[in-house]
């Protein structure tokens, strides 16, 4: 669908009229110089901002670097199939670069935060909502009172369930969504990780993002999750997680209504990530190779775009100055000479 959108809406009205034999780099370029000065087109982006009273600027109106990004990947998608396939006998974009893509700062949650969201499924996600006292307008003005609402009995549950899995193994929303009992070993302690359910798409694929499958180890958590789920599974083959619930789609206003800081689902895996590689909740971290492992990437930059720090800690400042260098080679010179005194002792 995403594909169709970017060929319908800003590739084919640039270069529907070209063959494919007769492209060349500039064409792309010109498709590039076009799509920077693209104005946003969907009602929603500017309802959103109206709604909001935010102030609108002048980049605000045009497309995104990573939105121009992805439709200029899709034509050299396009230009490589054809390629690949001898309909063209160069790959016309082959050496096209595509626009660099600023990072984007990710948030994450800290531990308390963790604790403040969980703790507050668990007492059934209570908050207060205003509403309107009946028969109140008949006095001329509208009255309001404060009322008491719980979430619907298992939707807690189910909620808890699947961020506190996600927290603790660091896997995807689909990756979650497409366990079954059958890849779950409490022998070994690990789960198999080699499917993902596409929302979009309403189907289980039988690969991962990355293509490959991966073992991840269980915690106490995710065991007694993972145990209670199986247990009410209604064969080897069923999805242990509901990922496509109401309450995972609503995710960041559920954080909102327990008063933590709003994030994204796809954040928890930013948290479990940065949490395995600063060691937050751990007693000590894990060294960065096994977190790329857990998080199933082929190239480590991008595990390290997953890692974040509470600030700038722990790097530069540990390093000694040269009076403490004098001083520690000093001290370890004076254990060399003194003799073992608990030996000594021991010996006596």
């Amino acid at each position: 669908m995403t594909y169709t959108s970017h060929l319908n809406i800003h590739i084919l009205p640039v270069l529907g009229s070209l063959n494919l034999k007769d492209l060349t780099i500039n064409d792309i370029e010109v498709l590039a110089k076009k799509l920077k000065s693209t104005k946003r087109r969907t009602r929603s982006f500017t309802g959103v901002r109206k709604a909001r009273k935010e102030e609108f600027f002048d980049d605000d109106e045009f497309l995104s670097t990573a939105y121009r990004r992805d439709i200029l990947t899709v034509a050299c998608m396009v230009a490589k199939f054809g390629y690949e396939r001898r309909i063209t006998t160069e790959h016309a974009f082959a050496s096209y670069k595509l626009p660099a893509q600023p990072e984007q700062p990710y948030d994450y949650w800290r531990l308390e935060d963790e604790d403040a969201f969980l703790g507050w499924l668990e007492k059934g996600g209570p908050r207060s909502v205003r509403v309107a006292i009946r028969d109140s307008t008949r006095s001329g003005q509208k009255k309001y009172r404060m009322r008491p609402f719980k979430m619907r009995p298992g939707k807690a549950e189910e909620l808890h369930d699947i961020v506190l899995f996600a927290l603790r193994s660091g896997l995807r929303k689909g990756e979650i969504g497409a366990l079954r009992p059958r890849d779950v070993n409490f022998e070994k302690n690990v789960i198999v990780v080699r499917r993902s359910y596409s929302e979009k798409e309403k189907v289980v694929k039988q690969t991962t993002k990355s293509k490959n499958y991966r073992f991840v180890e269980m915690n106490g958590d995710m065991r007694e999750i993972l145990k209670k789920r199986i247990a009410h599974a209604v064969s080897d083959e069923a999805r242990l997680f509901n990922s496509s619930a109401w309450a995972v789609k609503k995710f960041s206003s559920y954080c909102e209504k327990a008063g933590v800081r709003v994030i994204h689902f796809h954040s928890l895996r930013h948290t479990c990530l940065t949490n395995l590689a600063n060691g937050y909740g751990l007693d000590a971290p894990i060294p960065l190779p096994q977190v790329q492992k857990i998080a199933g990437h082929r190239d480590v930059a991008t595990t390290m775009r997953y890692v974040h720090t509470n600030g700038i800690e722990n790097t530069s400042s540990r390093q000694l100055s040269r009076a403490e260098r004098k001083a520690a080679k000093l001290q370890e010179r004076k254990r060399e000479l003194s003799p073992n005194v608990a030996y000594l002792d021991a010996h006596r």
